[in-house]
């Protein structure tokens, strides 16, 4: 569904890469068979128009991917489905609180007024970032280091060509 639409034209839908499309599967996998899978979907005439599967930690509810058929777009099925699971968010006595992820100004942080920081996270994904990371005062140094090697090349340069 997801691909069909903007994201498959874009190549950021899950189905463009075959790696996400195996994560998403079996990260889905793990938590159906922990009862932690939150799916909800939006069907029309028995065809699915909007899903999202959302995931369960403890009383979180995160939200983790939404996609919405093209052919329905003039209805908002992406909402709709979206108002469909706060319902059922709201039902639930397990679930006390919900992180859509999303940035304050997307359709899905608009409906959430209430919004708490969870955390901000760097991930490495070099061993240069995992050096920096894991002495932020020798990546300092570091840096410093390579701008004053980068001045002192520049400027033995600029009297080389005068």
């Amino acid at each position: 569904m997801e691909s069909s639409g903007r994201k498959g034209e874009h190549g950021s839908a899950l189905a463009c890469c075959g790696a996400d499309i195996k994560f998403f599967d079996e990260l889905t996998r793990a938590y159906s068979h922990r009862a932690d899978l939150f799916y909800s979907e939006v069907r029309l005439d028995g065809v699915p128009a909007a899903m999202c599967a959302s995931l369960v930690e403890g009383t979180t509810l995160f939200g983790f991917k939404v996609a919405s058929g093209p052919a329905y777009g003039e209805y908002s099925p992406g909402v709709l489905n979206a108002v469909q699971e706060v319902r059922l968010f709201l039902e639930s006595e397990e679930l006390v609180f919900a992180e859509s992820g999303a940035n304050a100004q997307s359709f899905i942080g608009s409906y959430w007024r209430d919004r708490v920081p969870v955390a901000k996270v760097l991930l490495p994904s070099s061993k240069a970032g995992r050096l920096a990371l894991a002495s932020p005062d020798a990546a300092q140094r570091a840096t410093r280091g390579a701008l004053s090697a980068f001045e002192t090349l520049r400027r033995s340069r600029s009297r080389n060509v005068a």
